[in-house]
């Protein structure tokens, strides 16, 4: 299997793939304004192109293997005008795919540089909410402290019982329990913030990884064109040969009824053969 040939199976894939998993990238894409619609509908328009393709290629070589000894010239010559037709059809069909592959890859261009931007973008977002939950740990673990502080001025040897057995007025132990309340409340704040604030960590740690397998998945469906080369220079060649030979099926009828056939399968041979290598490379 050559390399343009392997290149193509796989390009296929990866676009039938993108087709299917774009569903669950869309809102992450949407969220940070990033269009992929042109890209599916392009992905979708190249992958429709590929099996008509595929079909058109299909019924070429049939036709091909129609083509044998045994036919009589009447048949071969009916045979070979199928097979030019299904050449160009194929032609025809290999350059509406190459068009369709530049938008594709025109759009998948697009998409990246956006992509380039969200991922920077949230990739800040990251930073600066790490740096948020850094700090109110630090918050928390402060308040914490505080609310031990107190604690321990309300009981113990520095608490209530002592300070009231020294005089210590129920004002001030009152203005300990208000601290005291204070600092709960402020520590169920930070918490509550703490846990907002990593609730969107982790949304965000998600929307990273998806806009990176994005940007993945669009980085492959846009090696298409390139690898059809070859099978468009296979069939330039056969067209060429085709077309030039076409009526001398008819002048081997004049003299040697019975050797169309054998002409034109030896004629085509060496096209045909390198052509078949692509033989189920396209979707039907």
């Amino acid at each position: 299997m050559s390399t343009d040939i392997k290149h193509t199976q796989e390009a296929i894939s990866h676009i039938l793939n993108f087709i299917k998993k774009e569903p669950s990238f869309a809102s992450t894409a949407i969220k940070y304004k990033v269009d992929l619609s042109k890209t599916l509908t392009l992905s979708q328009s190249v992958y429709a192109n590929t099996c008509t393709l595929g079909s058109d290629l299909s019924s070429l070589f049939t036709t091909w293997d129609q083509l044998t000894a045994d036919k009589t010239d009447d048949e071969a010559e009916v045979l070979i005008k199928i097979l030019l037709v299904e050449i160009d059809n194929s032609e025809e069909e290999l350059e509406k795919l190459k068009i369709v592959s530049t938008s594709l890859n025109e759009a998948v261009n697009s998409a990246e540089s956006a992509l380039e931007n969200v991922a920077s973008n949230i990739q800040n977002q990251i930073t600066a909410e790490k740096k948020q939950m850094e700090n109110l740990q630090i918050d928390i673990k402060n308040t914490a402290n505080e609310i031990n502080k107190i604690n321990k001025e309300l009981s113990g040897s520095s608490g209530f019982l002592e300070g009231f057995l020294t005089g210590i007025s129920a004002g001030i132990y009152s203005g300990l329990r208000d601290k005291l309340s204070q600092a709960k409340s402020l520590r169920n704040t930070y918490a509550n913030q703490y846990a907002q604030i990593q609730r969107t960590f982790s949304q965000t740690q998600y929307d990273e990884k998806t806009i990176s397998q994005i940007d993945f998945e669009l980085q492959l469906v846009s090696d298409l064109y390139s690898s059809v080369v070859s099978l468009e220079n296979t069939l330039q060649a056969l067209s060429v040969l085709a077309k030039s030979t076409e009526h001398d099926g008819s002048r081997i009828y004049r003299t040697e009824n019975g050797k169309v056939a054998a002409f034109y399968r030896e004629r085509f041979n060496k096209d045909m053969t390198q052509l078949l290598e692509w033989k189920n490379v396209f979707p039907v």
